[in-house]
């Protein structure tokens, strides 16, 4: 062979070499950043807790803990945000890899997308079972009160007070027999009110139209409550955690996959480089290899994690499901120290409460292989680590206890128990101690580490609330009992007031002080009068988020400051309707009118002038504002009603006018109907509005908004 030819031959053999070494580098270099396998790990970690949040939120909006769906809707923003970036695979997993991965995505979405459906149908229900059971009360209220002015109507006023505490129970534990229990008292309820409307000699119709109010209230509450429970048992059951881990663990294989691949394409490299620079190559070969092990350890440590953490999550939320049934506290407590036990791995766990009578500690609930006679021992505040813990309130973690002044020997002398390790944290309930958490004995570990110590402290605020619940839930009970007595001794002073009645206008009250008849009699006259109608804007969803105390200290407020500007200004507060306020103006015919528009101004000031010391009540007070309508025309003033019950009112198409132009007004506004505005119009500043529709009648309504006086 010619020198010219092993050139050649030499020249061929460098350039196959260079073009392998170029192939081999370019393939061995598809995976060799991994930041993009870092980040896609994170977005399916945080996926897998954005679901388990989600779970958390829908449980405390159905236990009613938080109103607000605003969470919700957050963590499924997130969810939405980060299911767009799983979507896209990374480029280095196989295209077969990407078809697997996209088909278990495709059945996670399907999951997703039906649990999405029924988070929307739950929140829709949710809402309708809270209106009906905030308003159950209410009607309940407006029914019996209706009816003890009535002697007839006092037997259905006890059955319709036995089927409000059987409606709030069955609200806090759907219980089937009481729920059956329900509907046979709605029944009976029935054929009362119907009975009671064949044997009564009174017109009025009020009292029956309220019962069947009732009657398909409690009806909606029975079948909308089962539902809900429905819901939020099939939404915690959807298993969008099971497809998030197959889909990890998959993701996992392929990058595997792709590991290995890289690994080769290195290999062959490193063959080719060794024909030139044998150390160098022997060198890098090592390099790449520790550089690889590192990576698959780094994987295997986050699959770990990845594992532990679906653990935590899976177990608190059981507990979280068990908290909020508001069923037997002792079960709830036995749950907890389960799956503190499962989670941690610990030899033995117990919970500690506190006697206040007595200020010491028992043992509540215990589990291990001491548990029996562990169960009903005392131990006295400041005594042993358990006794410290309750006295100062902070979590304590004790890795070596016979050498730990605190640890109480007495209990392992006399159960022949070792304690190794000691885990031990306070219950608290609204920054009250009540009791003590404490696991023992790490069994896969020495020592407890502060992930455990978190935890932990999670389990303990579960432990807390679960304690309160069932505290609320005997306080509920004894409230309707108390609420029972309440209503029997409030009959028994209406009966007394039977011929004033509920609240009347002053002009009335004055009017029969100086009757010497013993019945008043009923009757009225047409009368040219200015009806004035405001109401608070949005007050039934304010009324839903703030306490009842607080709710009766603004409208006394409220009410009395509107009242005074009405009276002020020659009105008569007709009625309070809720938050709504009817007032009637009908002295001098060519001034009402103005008076009428001129305490509509008024009020409206007051409410910007008062509204920032309403908000020292609560915050959302601050921003209420009013609407009010005002119209003119003929109506009936007089005594309506019946001769046992009556009221001192006036009546009238105008005053159906008035309410339904208050209905349209603007929040903060003054609107005014043209028969108004023809008696003021020189005298104030008004722009005319869109006229509006009212029932009964063929025209619309002109409307004009009142700014301001000249």
């Amino acid at each position: 062979m010619s020198n010219k030819t092993e050139y050649l031959l030499g020249y061929a053999v460098i350039l196959i070499g260079l073009i392998l070494i170029g192939f081999f580098f370019w393939k061995s270099q598809a995976i060799d950043d991994t930041r993009e396998h870092q980040r896609y790990v994170e977005s399916i970690r945080y996926l897998q807790a954005s679901d388990a949040i989600l779970d958390q939120h829908l449980l405390r909006l159905r236990n009613g803990t938080v109103t607000s769906v605003d969470r919700v809707n957050q963590e499924l923003a997130s969810i939405n945000r980060l299911n767009a970036i799983i979507a896209r695979p990374p480029e280095y997993i196989s295209e077969k890899g990407q078809a697997i991965l996209n088909d278990i995505l495709a059945n996670y979405h399907e999951v997703m997308d039906r649990k999405k459906l029924l988070i929307e149908r739950f929140m829709a229900e949710n809402a309708n079972l809270k209106t009906s059971i905030v308003y159950y009360p209410i009607l309940s209220q407006e029914l019996i009160d209706s009816l003890n002015e009535f002697e007839q109507g006092k037997p259905i006023t006890k059955r319709i007070q036995a089927l409000l505490r059987d409606v709030l129970l069955f609200n806090l534990n759907t219980n089937p027999a009481l729920g059956l229990s329900i509907k046979n008292q709605i029944v009976r309820l029935d054929a009362a009110g119907q009975s009671y409307l064949s044997g009564s000699n009174e017109s009025s119709t009020n009292p029956i139209s309220g019962i069947e109010d009732l009657s398909l209230q409690g009806q909606t509450i029975l079948r909308v409550k089962p539902g809900v429970d429905s819901l939020i048992e099939e939404l915690m059951s959807i298993p969008v955690t099971v497809e998030l881990s197959s889909f990890a663990d998959e993701y996992h294989r392929w990058y595997s996959f792709a590991l290995e691949s890289a690994k080769f394409y290195r290999l062959c490299l490193y063959l080719m480089i060794i024909l030139t620079v044998v150390l160098i190559s022997w060198l890098i070969i090592r390099h790449l290899n520790l550089r690889i092990k590192k990576a698959t350890q780094s994987i295997e440590e986050q699959r770990d994690q990845l594992v532990v953490q679906l653990a935590e999550r899976r177990a608190l939320s059981e507990v979280a499901l068990a908290v909020s049934s508001v069923g037997d506290v002792d079960q709830i407590l036995d749950t907890i120290l389960d799956k503190s036990r499962d989670v941690v791995n610990v030899e033995a766990s117990s919970i500690l409460l506190l006697d206040k009578e007595k200020n010491n500690l028992y043992f509540h609930s215990v589990q291990g292989s001491v548990s029996n006679e562990l169960k009903g021992q005392r131990i006295e505040l400041g005594q042993g680590l358990v006794g410290h813990v309750a006295k100062t309130g902070s979590t304590e973690v004790v890795t070596d206890p016979y050498n730990d002044p605190r640890f109480n020997k007495e209990i392992d002398s006399a159960t022949g128990f070792t304690t190794r390790s000691i885990l031990t944290t306070p219950l608290v309930n609204k920054e009250e101690i009540i009791g003590v958490l404490q696991l023992v004995n790490r069994q896969d570990v020495e020592h407890f580490d502060d992930n455990d110590v978190s935890l932990i402290e999670s389990f303990a605020v579960q432990a807390g609330v679960a304690i309160e619940n069932s505290r609320l839930y005997s306080d509920v009970s004894n409230y309707a009992n108390d609420l029972k007595v309440s209503l029997d001794n409030e009959r028994r002073l209406r009966v007394q007031k039977q011929k004033l009645g509920a609240y009347i206008p002053k002009q009335v009250v004055d009017e029969i002080s100086h009757s010497r008849e013993e019945k008043i009699a009923l009757g009225g006259k047409v009368v040219r009068a200015t009806i004035l109608f405001s109401d608070i804007v949005g007050f039934t969803r304010l009324s839903e988020r703030l306490e009842p105390e607080k709710v009766v200290d603004f409208l006394n407020l409220y009410m009395t400051a509107m009242s005074n500007i009405i009276e002020e200004e020659g009105g008569i507060v007709d009625k309070f309707i809720g938050d709504g306020i009817m007032a009637v103006f009908t002295d001098n015919d060519a001034e009402q009118a103005m008076a009428a528009v001129r305490a509509g101004l008024r009020m409206q000031e007051t409410v910007h002038k008062d509204r920032e010391t309403w908000g020292d009540i609560d915050p959302d007070l601050a921003a209420v504002e009013i609407r009010i309508g005002i119209n003119s025309g003929r109506v009936i003033s007089g005594n309506v009603g019946s001769e046992q019950r009556m009221d001192y009112t006036v009546i009238g198409d105008n005053v159906n006018v008035a309410a339904r132009i208050e209905q349209a007004c603007e929040p903060g506004g003054v609107l005014v109907s043209l028969s108004t505005y023809e008696d003021i119009k020189l005298r104030v500043k008004a722009t005319e509005m869109e006229p509006i529709k009212v029932k009964n009648r063929d025209q619309a309504v002109l409307t004009y908004s009142v700014t301001s006086e000249v």
